[in-house]
């Protein structure tokens, strides 16, 4: 269970800075020490959800009878096909941008993935679109302008993996390592 509010976070984040300043160190190791516990709660918390999301994923696999009926090395080719398109080169980064931007131009996305080419860019999105992840709006401006943003699919893949997110963010101190 997580536990300690935001500013509670903060301040022993602020803290850190102390103790590596703090000579005698007493002050330091307590704001330390409250850290390392607010790190553990997160980690717990973080446990506790995967064990969840393990359940549930054998609760469908247990009443999945199509899913069932494929011999194991038919569920894995299956299961890489869909790894290969979710996780192909750019995918996860157009629906990262789109998840967390709301609903960007075309321009504004590859303002953030500035190695993707635009070709690639438009590829990423089309292939979205048909998986039914994003939608493409046309607004009629002059010149046109296009946004796209998540559909209700792609708002559950999206929050599926948001909590990968968050644990290497703040359990591995990513967010911290700008």
């Amino acid at each position: 269970m997580v536990t300690g509010t935001m500013a509670e976070t903060e301040r022993a984040n602020d803290g850190r800075d102390a103790y590596h300043n703090n000579k005698e160190g007493t002050h330091g190791d307590k704001v330390h020490e409250a850290s390392n516990q607010i790190s553990s709660d997160y980690h717990s918390a973080f446990l506790d959800l995967s064990e969840r999301t393990s359940k549930f994923s054998s609760y469908l696999y247990r009443n999945l009878d199509n899913y069932m009926q494929l011999p194991l090395p038919e569920r894995a080719i299956v299961n890489l096909k869909i790894a290969r398109t979710l996780f192909s080169k750019w995918t996860i980064e157009v629906l990262t941008v789109i998840y967390n931007m709301g609903s960007p131009r075309f321009n504004e996305i590859m303002g953030i993935l500035k190695e993707a080419s635009p070709k690639v860019l438009s590829s990423r999105l089309k292939a979205l679109e048909e998986l039914g992840l994003i939608k493409r709006e046309v607004i009629s401006l002059r010149p046109p302008a296009v946004r796209y943003s998540m559909t209700e699919d792609g708002l559950i893949v999206a929050r599926l993996g948001e909590p990968v997110f968050l644990f290497f963010g703040i359990v591995k101190g990513m967010y911290s390592k700008r």
